[in-house]
């Protein structure tokens, strides 16, 4: 046997590596003894004839001095059945517990750990699986396109809604698109222009999305915004309404106010006029003609005033968009009311601050007259 001087483990003679630690068993030049010198050759001395005995018929152990020489046992060969494990990198036979080659001194891979074994397994299975994909991938026809991913559509930053001319300089029934958070309505400015009328400021009007919903400003215009009115409105001082093609404004006041140009005023006569009512005005109503001109005035001195084509408090006979009995103001407690009585056209009050919109609301803007479409 030979001892390993790195660990002490005991090897097979012959060994080249210790088979527990891999260790070099090959002695190294400073370790190899130097070749013994030949003796010198001598002349054999002479047979002498008398110095020899005769051989003895027998000779025993027995009779030799000291103790005999023990002979060493040589080392084991393994046998076949033995379990041995062999070199892969020189074919060398080795015990199962060897960890190093003896004739190499290659170190025998560890036990792969059982959780490695299952990283391998997993490994394995997934390499398994994507050999099959690409398999199945390349039997399909190059020609063949593959299923289309649905596509979500991006929802819309604004509701869709319409701006649809009803009546005015041509093109009745015709739709714009209200596709941008901020469309502007006028005659030479914004997104929807009306070159031919010349009753529509430059900038006349914006309609916008805020909260995803759809308003209405004016623009400061000369001629303002003027929605239709479905339910009765609060008449407030200096608002304006339009019925048919008449132009309104309405004021509150305590009195009637006095007369111009009516002469000198002398203390000894008193000026004869209609007799006052017992109870004052408080509402005026005055009709504004073209380019600013003031028309027809009227106090109202009963609950309610009637406006019509014809048989009413304030009749237009000629004005073809006016209904028969259009609207009436009514007074009710200390506040006046205006109410569309069923007209055909319908009666329309100028806004003052920004308006909410809804489908099928109708405005006047300028001579054009527009009706919002929300699908």
């Amino acid at each position: 046997m030979i001892t390993c001087k790195n660990c002490g483990a005991e090897n097979q003679d012959g060994a080249e590596f210790c088979a527990t630690c891999g260790y070099d068993l090959l002695p190294t030049a400073e370790e190899v003894p130097p070749p013994l010198a030949e003796p010198e050759a001598e002349e054999p001395p002479g047979f002498d004839e008398t110095l020899t005995d005769p051989m003895p018929e027998s000779i025993s152990f027995d009779d030799l001095p000291g103790e005999p020489e023990e002979i060493p046992t040589p080392p084991a060969t393994p046998s076949l059945s033995q379990e041995m494990k062999y070199c892969t990198n020189c074919g060398t036979p080795n015990q199962a517990e060897a960890k190093f080659c003896s004739g190499c001194g290659s170190k025998f891979p560890d036990a792969v750990p059982a959780a490695m074994a299952s990283i391998q397994e997993s490994v394995d299975i997934a390499a398994e699986a994507a050999a099959a994909a690409l398999a199945s991938v390349s039997e399909t026809p190059l020609d063949e396109e593959p299923p289309a991913m649905p596509v979500s559509e991006p929802k819309p930053l604004f509701p869709e809604a319409n701006l649809v001319l009803v009546r005015g300089g041509g093109g009745e029934g015709l739709p714009f698109k209200l596709d941008k958070e901020e469309n502007t309505v006028g005659r030479s400015e914004g997104t929807i222009t009306f070159a031919e009328d010349p009753f529509l400021s430059p900038r006349h009007a914006t309609l916008f999305f805020r909260d995803e919903k759809l308003f209405i400003r004016d623009e400061d215009s000369l001629n303002g915004v003027y929605m239709r009115a479905i339910a009765p409105v609060e008449l407030s001082d200096g608002m304006r309404f339009r019925i048919g093609n008449q132009l309104f404004q309405v004021n509150m006041v305590s009195q009637y106010p006095p007369m111009k140009d009516l002469g000198d005023q002398r203390e000894e006569c008193r000026f004869l006029g209609t007799p006052l009512e017992s109870t004052p005005p408080t509402l005026k109503i005055s009709q504004i003609m073209m380019n600013g001109l003031l028309g027809s005035v009227i106090y109202p001195l009963n609950n309610v005033l009637t406006i019509g084509r014809e048989g009413c408090d304030l009749s237009f006979p000629t004005d073809p968009y006016i209904s028969g009995r259009h609207a009436q103001i009514k007074h009710n407690g200390p506040n006046w009311f205006l109410e569309d009585t069923g007209s055909r056209n319908g009666t329309f009050v100028q806004i003052t601050e920004e308006c909410p919109l809804k489908d099928g609301d109708n405005m006047f803007l300028g001579q054009q007259l527009f009706k919002i479409e929300m699908p």
